[in-house]
């Protein structure tokens, strides 16, 4: 499974961004973006990836700051293999400890792993744009989950203000699975534009690859700041359905 993860800037010139930056992990990552977004993924031996994308409530420091302790806490997890709601109840116990609730204003929850023929994707969304399914088999571009209209009131991940269960989906080889925050979306749909004409850029551009996908969006994100007064949380993530293990991190401006 290979994860292709694109972020605005980070902030080299402070000490925080700096560590976390050089702080990667062979199976932890957790990369703070401009505008306070928050990318952390934990892959296991046994093949099952679990990424985390959150909208940090505040600025740029308190996502780098925030990274590292979440860094800590995705390390400790073990290996066993976790149901995606019992994941996401023992993250929020630890969470819970070290963070107030308010910590964070958004969040979506993937879990993929590998199974027979394919890979089975599940997702947990609190107030972020629901996930893209991109089809390679066909060129179908697809919506995945519900999002909610509220980010979880109680705890920081708890696992009962999420939606009752997290929605699954099956994922064939060579498919894409692609997140993103508001100000992404808003960036690339343009003013006037929606969510579906998003779903058409995935289209086009999706079956080049993820990484040209990614550096597509990335793109188009950039273009878009030039004509919006809003230039953070818009982080966006590409999970690409496949043999290779290998994670793949890039910044997109």
């Amino acid at each position: 499974m290979r994860l292709v993860h694109s972020h605005n800037s980070v902030d080299r010139g402070s000490p925080d961004a700096r560590a976390v930056c050089a702080g990667v992990y062979s199976e932890v990552r957790c990369v703070a973006g401009f505008g306070g977004d928050l990318v952390a993924t934990r892959r296991f031996s046994h093949g099952r990836l679990h990424v985390t994308l959150a909208d940090v409530s505040g600025h740029d420091l308190d996502a780098a700051r925030m990274a590292h302790q979440f860094h800590d806490v995705l390390e400790s997890m073990d290996g066993r293999r976790w149901s995606h709601r019992g994941w996401l109840s023992a993250l929020n116990r630890q969470l819970c400890a070290r963070f107030h609730a308010d910590h964070f204003g958004a969040v979506l929850s993937v879990a993929v792993q590998p199974a027979t023929g394919g890979y089975l994707a599940s997702v947990a969304n609190a107030a972020m744009p629901r996930p893209w399914i991109y089809r390679a088999a066909c060129g179908v571009v697809e919506r995945f989950g519900r999002r909610r209209d509220a980010a979880p009131p109680l705890g920081v991940f708890d696992v009962d203000a999420w939606l009752p269960r997290p929605r699954r989906a099956w994922l064939a080889e060579g498919d894409l699975l692609v997140l993103m925050t508001d100000g992404a979306v808003e960036a690339l749909a343009g003013p006037g534009g929606s969510d579906e004409t998003v779903s058409s850029l995935i289209g086009i551009r999706a079956g080049l690859g993820g990484r040209r996908l990614r550096d597509a969006l990335a793109s188009g994100i950039q273009r878009g700041w030039a004509t919006s007064d809003r230039k953070d949380d818009s982080s966006v993530v590409v999970i690409e359905a496949s043999c290779a293990s290998r994670i793949v991190s890039a910044t997109a401006a």
